[in-house]
């Protein structure tokens, strides 16, 4: 199932701020964060997360043909949020490189579909590593999936976890593509993007 459009509209942008759309790249799962620059810091605004899943075998679909159908169903929500927020900036984990060739696969996959609605839109892209978006917010490359929420609602506040409503198990993926906005503040784009505003 892909993520419900309706649910990005639970948090509205305050004025005409430039908008970064965070996300943390997946077949299976693909985290967005939305965030709005503000002259002085930032307001988080949504984390949702882009679920898809396999045909199930019963059905006898090819699998090719359901990756096909997965990406395209990414694509839709993807797209579905940059009309909705229309973001200056996408900010992303990038691509980490796994041994089992089919989960690689699908990563590319689903990267390339953030790459060409970024083309289609005219958005650029930044890109931040995990183990670098693990030093900016935690101090260490090898922080703990909870120590990176912890930063990052040390940061926003509590009240950024009711901005998901996914299972808890979840939330790891709009997290990582909040920190991912985060480890990328420093980048030209998006001291541009605040430059818009202090303007």
């Amino acid at each position: 199932m892909t993520r419900d459009v309706a649910r990005f509209d639970r948090v509205a942008s305050s004025f005409n701020a430039p908008v970064v759309l965070g996300l943390d790249p997946g077949f299976s799962f693909l985290g967005a964060a939305v965030v709005e620059i503000q002259p002085r810091g930032e307001r988080v605004l949504a984390l949702e997360l882009v679920r898809t899943a396999k045909e199930s075998k019963k059905r006898q679909v090819l699998a090719a043909d359901d990756n096909v159908r997965r990406a395209r169903e990414i694509c839709a929500s993807l797209q579905a949020i940059v009309s909705d927020r229309k973001p200056v900036l996408f900010a992303c984990e990038s691509m980490s490189f796994p041994r089992n060739s089919s989960v690689a696969a699908k990563m590319a996959l689903g990267w390339g579909v953030v790459a060409a609605v970024a083309q289609l839109n005219g958005i650029p892209i930044v890109q931040v590593s995990p183990q670098s978006m693990k030093k900016r917010l935690c101090g260490v490359h090898n922080a703990t999936k909870e120590q990176l929420e912890e930063a990052l609602v040390a940061r926003y506040g509590e009240k950024i976890i009711k901005l998901f409503d996914g299972p808890k198990g979840q939330r790891e993926h709009p997290m990582d593509a909040l920190g991912a906005i985060v480890a990328c503040l420093e980048s030209e784009p998006c001291r541009m993007a605040r430059m818009m505003v202090t303007a």
